[in-house]
């Protein structure tokens, strides 16, 4: 696995145009919108329940008239003249919408569902075989969860049940590669990395990004064991506030 000083939104550039994306969890749509404007897609599919059923686990968080705002003020973006029906939104879980897509459909589906091993392992798993040869998965928050990057803060001393949970993205995407041969190929050096995998043999597209971002970014880092990978915090002696620390790149024995 490589590390890529790219951010997403610089990768992004290196997508094939006019191709057909899926992007799983949108809220306000503001990656939805990078994408389609850096990616030109043929189509591209939005999917997300936006607080539609009464057992979203996002409604802990964020109310539900917000979750409505949020869907309302994407599908506005969606039927933009400009957009010309190629945005086409899909209001239900990940794992409902998956199955109403034929096998080999996308060219590519980007992943930020709920974030925890049992729903990024299957939210990969059900949309594997929508991909098409040559096609690839990528997403968000490959990512240690013990960090809060809102608050600056890192959980230290971890029960097992709570560091578990905590590295769940990270085991997750690992589990789903060895369980259904794929590879992770590289992440980004965004605040909350993003992750790019392939089937083991094919000729993915996805490869073909990783030559040509490790080529062009300005450095790169490689770990041999993707399950070495962490993060943590680091604040600066002296610092007036937690919000001056920043979160950096841990490779674990």
């Amino acid at each position: 696995m490589f590390i890529v000083s790219y951010g997403v939104d610089q990768v992004y550039n290196y997508f094939k145009k006019h191709t057909i994306g899926g992007e799983v969890g949108v809220k306000n749509g503001n990656n939805a919108r990078i994408m389609f404007d850096r990616i030109n897609p043929q189509k591209l599919h939005l999917i997300d329940p936006w607080g539609v059923y009464d057992d979203d686990v996002y409604l802990k968080h964020v109310p539900q008239n917000e979750m409505e705002i949020a869907y309302k003020n994407v599908l506005a973006w969606a039927n933009k003249p400009e957009r010309a029906g190629r945005v086409e939104l899909t209001r239900d879980y990940s794992f409902n919408a998956a199955k109403n897509f034929p096998d080999g459909y996308f060219d590519w589906v980007y992943i930020d569902g709920y974030h925890d091993y049992e729903n990024i392992y299957r939210d990969l798993k059900e949309f594997a075989p929508k991909i098409k040869d040559g096609g690839f998965l990528c997403g968000d928050d490959y990512w240690y969860m013990g960090i809060n990057m809102n608050k600056m803060k890192i959980r230290r001393n971890m029960t097992p049940e709570q560091y578990q949970h905590a590295i769940g993205m990270i085991e997750g995407i690992n589990d789903f590669c060895r369980d259904f041969d794929h590879e992770l190929l590289f992440i980004t050096m965004d605040d909350s990395p993003k992750f790019f995998l392939a089937r083991n043999g094919d000729k993915a597209h996805s490869r073909v990004i990783a030559e040509r971002v490790i080529m062009d970014c300005p450095f790169v880092i490689e770990v041999d064991n993707p399950r070495k990978f962490r993060q943590d915090l680091f604040v600066p002696s002296g610092a007036a506030s937690p919000m001056e620390g920043r979160a950096y790149i841990k490779i674990i024995d």
